[in-house]
């Protein structure tokens, strides 16, 4: 597929949003984008070495309409670093990767419960 310069991502970023009764957080990655598109492919990788569409995994084609992914979707190691971008797709083929944004999930277990405590 040949490089494709007639669409391309605008901008990219990744939210946290706390989960309404919960302390936990929601990571979603959104992008605005510009062209003749048919669709998005997002991609993510752990390597900051190796920041290509040949080396990142390619996690999911959305159609042109869809403007985010939940990051819930995918199994993420608390405390490691990912990266990921987005590229635009259509009949003349796909674009370069937009600019990379990082994301840490931190960890979701709670704490352990305290040891020792005395009743008065």
């Amino acid at each position: 597929m040949r490089k494709n310069k007639s669409c391309s991502i605008l901008m990219l970023l990744i939210t946290l949003i706390f989960i309404a009764g919960s302390t936990s957080l929601a990571a979603t990655i959104k992008w605005e984008a510009s062209g003749n598109i048919d669709g998005f492919k997002i991609y993510y990788g752990d390597d900051k070495n190796a920041l290509n569409k040949e080396s990142m995994t390619l996690i999911a084609t959305v159609g042109k309409d869809v403007l985010s992914y939940s990051l819930d979707s995918i199994s993420l190691t608390p405390n490691t670093t990912y990266y990921f971008a987005v590229t635009t797709y259509n009949a003349i083929g796909e674009s370069e990767l937009s600019k990379v944004k990082e994301y840490t999930p931190g960890d979701q277990t709670p704490p352990a419960p305290p040891i020792g405590l005395k009743t008065e």
